[in-house]
């Protein structure tokens, strides 16, 4: 979602956190005694917290919204440099019809689904407030399940315990229905997500209790053009292989320029040298042997740049076929 990259969001999420914090600081040096700070902050955290959940809601209506490829969609522009729009670049990619009931269909799948784990953090973080400020209000009877040398929860905090376990227990239902939103628009592509990551709870490192543990690369796979394709993106990665057998040759990125070494053909170089310039190919390197096209790209995941496989693939497809010519 555009929303992290946009100085609006960036703003609040900065700003509000330097102005709580100074709030905080201020009234803490004044009165250090004073355990009623709390009531300042609570107010000010639910308005910082409630401006995010705002925007991430907003963004995810957007991603529920159709976005159809442009109509003037040149297929054969797009053989020499990538659409930038989203949805051209998929209908540049696709090898089926697009069905646009389906596609709109998975974006609304997608977009309730972002909704509701917007939502889910806001009746969490609701709960917290709540709960912190009724415990230093004084409402903190605390029961004792284990007896009383064992340990305690304070009464106004168990609705919190309930509702984290209900976001737990809801993860791969979640999971399930984002896999079959993905999957129908992959399918266009000839791909599939094949693999996610594993979802699980750990010991909390440095403390007690338990936290969420997510583990391993989401991997889509599929065959595109008579060669066999795998994208694997994990943390701070991005693999994508074509297996397309060619000469030895490396392709390195510097400010966002595509630069083949001295062992490129001259189709490869030509190739390139048609590619603009841009910030999608910063951080991207390419590697070709007898195995395949490997396109890698480093850099976090997040809701910005979880479509760059699309890039990588396009980039992996026009070298095969460059070192083929």
């Amino acid at each position: 979602m555009g929303i992290y990259r946009s100085l609006g969001y960036k703003l609040w999420v900065v700003g509000g956190m330097v102005v709580i914090v100074g709030v905080a600081v201020g009234l803490g040096l004044s009165n250090p005694a004073n355990q009623n700070v709390i009531f300042a902050i609570l107010p000010l955290l639910a308005i910082y917290m409630g401006g995010i959940f705002v925007m991430q809601g907003r963004a995810a209506r957007r991603m529920s919204e159709p976005d159809e490829p442009a109509p003037d969609v040149d297929a054969e522009a797009a053989k020499d440099d990538p659409p930038t729009r989203r949805a051209d670049l998929a209908a540049a990619l696709a090898v089926k019809p697009i069905d646009p009931e389906k596609r709109n269909a998975a974006r609304e799948a997608t977009g309730g689904m972002m909704m509701s784990q917007v939502t889910g953090g806001a009746v969490l973080m609701a709960l917290i407030l709540i709960g912190v400020g009724l415990f230093y209000a004084g409402v903190d009877e605390t029961l004792y399940p284990l007896g009383e040398a064992g340990p305690g929860a304070p009464i106004v905090f168990l609705p919190i315990f309930a509702f984290i376990v209900f976001l737990v227990v809801r993860i791969p239902f979640t999971m399930r229905r984002g896999v079959e939103a993905t999957n129908t628009e992959l399918e266009p592509l000839g791909l599939a997500l094949t693999e996610t990551p594993k979802v699980g709870v750990r010991p909390r490192w440095g403390g007690s209790g338990l936290q969420t543990d997510v583990r391993g690369p989401s991997v889509i796979t599929g065959r595109r053009h008579d060669r066999a394709v795998r994208i694997e993106m994990d943390s701070k990665r991005f693999e994508t292989r074509v297996a397309e057998r060619a000469p030895a040759f490396e392709v390195a990125s510097k400010d966002g320029r595509l630069s083949p070494d001295g062992a490129a053909p001259d189709g490869v170089r030509s190739a390139l040298a048609a590619i603009e310039p841009g910030s999608r190919w910063r951080g991207v390197k390419a590697e070709a042997s007898e195995e395949g096209i490997l396109v890698t790209r480093r850099g976090s995941v997040t809701a910005a740049t979880e479509q760059r496989w699309m890039d990588d693939l396009w980039l992996a497809e026009r070298l095969a076929d460059a070192a083929g010519k």
